[in-house]
């Protein structure tokens, strides 16, 4: 992981060099694309989260669905134990999908703010600084998004300890 930062920190600096070459229209091309693959990186994060907790829903509907269908215990257990593995792997593929994503979005926010440089005025630039001038009483960053594959991992856990110890619901 270090190697891949620092490949992409040296691009950065790479590009940020080329950058200085530019005229100002150009500078503000470049910056007009720049923020509109963060709202496209944005809007496929928001897609990722809605299919995810889509997905995690029907999993955990069919589990009322299992104990309502299967009488016999030892079905029961082996398919609330399979719906319960399956939805924790589609948690941990989400938490993959969600870290890229993140990622992606930190390389193009540091992209926006080399650019601000040869701009008039950085309003990212002066928004990460206000940020960082608040206490975390005055400004707090809600991540929803790591609360709720949590909430997911804790019904599925309760699930699986329900079919390994042969209680059904």
């Amino acid at each position: 992981m270090t190697d891949l930062k620092e490949s992409l920190t040296a691009n950065l600096v790479a590009h940020t060099q080329k950058l200085d070459e530019l005229e100002e229209p150009q500078v503000r091309a470049y910056y007009e694309i720049a923020l509109k693959a963060i709202s496209e990186q944005e809007d496929r994060k928001q897609k990722t989260n809605t299919f995810f907790i889509t997905l995690n829903s029907v999993v955990v509907t069919c589990f009322g669905f299992m104990s309502s269908a299967f009488n016999s215990s030892s079905t029961y257990r082996v398919g609330i134990a399979s719906l319960a593995f399956l939805g924790l792997l589609s948690i941990l593929e989400w938490k993959k999908l969600i870290d890229a994503l993140n990622t992606n979005l930190k390389i193009k926010d540091k992209i926006i703010l080399s650019i601000e440089k040869l701009l008039p005025i950085s309003l990212f630039k002066e928004e990460a600084d206000i940020k960082k001038s608040l206490s975390k009483k005055q400004y707090k960053n809600f991540f929803i998004e790591s609360k709720i594959p949590l909430t997911f991992i804790l019904l599925y856990a309760f699930y699986l300890y329900l079919a390994l110890v042969g209680k059904n619901l």
